[in-house]
């Protein structure tokens, strides 16, 4: 099967795609040059093909500059999207990540997959003003595209969608990358603009863990090196605001790290539901039972 994924998130799709070709089928992977969520960088570890226009800073009009690049950004994305649906037709199924928009665009069999804050009412990432545009988008097209989520919480937000599990690429984060965390009391924990750091102290400080707090966005570490950073630490202490486990935590957990979820529960192990070629397998299953025509 020819599968084209359309953005990415966390690599999530660069990790699904990476898998997919071990299952034998031709898989690529394409986005726009501008995502707020690269922070660690993912895009180009999974060699994401971009196929939008550059979007540029205007950094000497000053305030103008605003204007400017709210005009380009938006022209860039109809560009972006126009692209998307023609060079879609070249595959047999698309698999679209959380920006909808671009699946107006697409005339191929596919699945809009929602990773996050496009759905969830708290704590909110995106703006007012995509939300109402996500709810609308659903309240016309909700009976006519196949949907899927990536997290529990977010099925009970769209009851109708498939579940395709956040998938963990464990030939990156392998095991044997275990070092210092064996043998130490340190513990991290990455801090979300949505959220305190105070329950994450309190926790450390309760059980006796040396607490490093990294702020994503401002502290960086690459995806490439994410490996052997968890390895330095015994406990990950995961997000508490959002009802579901990060997918850092389900890389700590492949890793070796006891993850601390937002229950306050210790857990050991990758569930196997996250194990990437099962996710895989379930993903193979959904399309070609989209493409018999089936849901």
């Amino acid at each position: 099967m020819k599968i084209l994924h359309v953005g990415d998130r966390a690599g999530v799709a660069g990790c699904l795609a990476k898998f997919q070709r071990k299952l034998g089928h031709f898989v690529e992977l394409v986005g726009p040059e501008y995502d707020y969520m690269d922070g660690l960088r993912q895009k180009s570890f999974y060699n994401l093909r971009v196929v939008s226009p550059v979007f540029r800073r205007f950094a000497r009009f000053g305030f103008v500059g605003d204007l400017f690049r709210f005009v380009q950004r938006k022209v860039a994305l109809l560009v972006y999207y126009v692209v998307v649906g023609w060079y879609s037709r070249n595959f047999d199924f698309v698999h679209v990540h959380s920006d909808w928009k671009v699946a107006l665009f697409i005339r191929k069999p596919k699945l809009v997959e929602f990773h996050g804050s496009e759905l969830r009412g708290f704590p909110v990432v995106v703006g007012k003003r995509e939300r109402l545009l996500t709810k609308l988008f659903l309240r016309v097209f909700g009976g006519k595209y196949r949907f899927a989520v990536s997290t529990p919480d977010l099925q009970k937000l769209l009851p109708q969608a498939l579940y395709l599990p956040n998938p963990v690429d464990t030939d990156h984060f392998k095991k044997d990358s275990i070092g210092v965390s064996n043998h130490s009391n340190k513990a991290l924990y990455f801090k979300n603009k949505y959220e305190s750091s105070d329950r994450a102290m309190i926790l450390a400080d309760v059980k006796g863990l040396s607490l490093c707090i990294l702020e994503r966005g401002k502290d960086h570490v690459d995806f490439a090196d994410m490996p052997k950073f968890l390895s330095l630490f015994k406990y990950f202490i995961d997000r508490h605001e959002i009802k579901s486990l990060s997918k850092t935590a389900l890389e700590a957990l492949w890793v070796g790290c006891k993850v601390i979820d937002y229950k306050g529960q210790i857990l050991e192990g990758l569930p196997r539901e996250h194990e990437p070629l099962l996710v895989a397998l379930h993903s193979e299953v959904y399309y070609n039972w989209i493409l018999g025509g089936c849901f």
